[in-house]
C-alpha cells in the first residue's frame, strides 16, 4: 500500500474555494482503480492548511492517478488558490 499525502497552504482569501474544489475531487478520486480511500483534512492549528490523504493499493495505481484529469485539476487549483504544496508518498513498513 502507498499513502499519498498532499499538504496545501491556501491563499488566505482562497481557502474556501480550495476546500470546495478538494471536496469535489476526493469523491471522484475514490472511484479510481486502486484507490482504497481518500479524504480531505484541515490543520487544527492553521486553518488555511488543507491535507488531501489517499491510500492506494500499489505504486502503479498512484502513478496512474497522477496521469488523470483529477490530478491535473488538482494541480491547477493549487496553482491558482494555494501558496505552497508538499507531496509525500509513503509505503507501509
Amino acid at each position: 500500500m502507498v499513502l499519498l499525502l498532499i499538504t496545501i497552504e491556501a491563499q488566505q482569501t482562497k481557502c474556501r474555494e480550495l476546500e470546495q474544489t478538494l471536496r469535489l475531487l476526493v469523491g471522484q478520486v475514490r472511484e479510481e482503480p486502486g484507490c482504497l480511500t481518500s479524504h480531505v483534512y484541515r490543520d487544527v492549528e492553521q486553518s488555511q492548511v488543507l491535507c488531501l490523504v489517499g491510500l492506494w493499493a500499489t505504486q502503479a495505481d498512484v502513478d496512474a492517478h497522477m496521469q488523470t484529469d483529477h490530478w491535473k485539476i488538482l494541480g491547477g487549483a493549487t496553482e491558482l488558490l494555494g501558496r505552497t504544496t508538499q507531496i509525500q508518498r509513503c509505503g507501509v513498513l
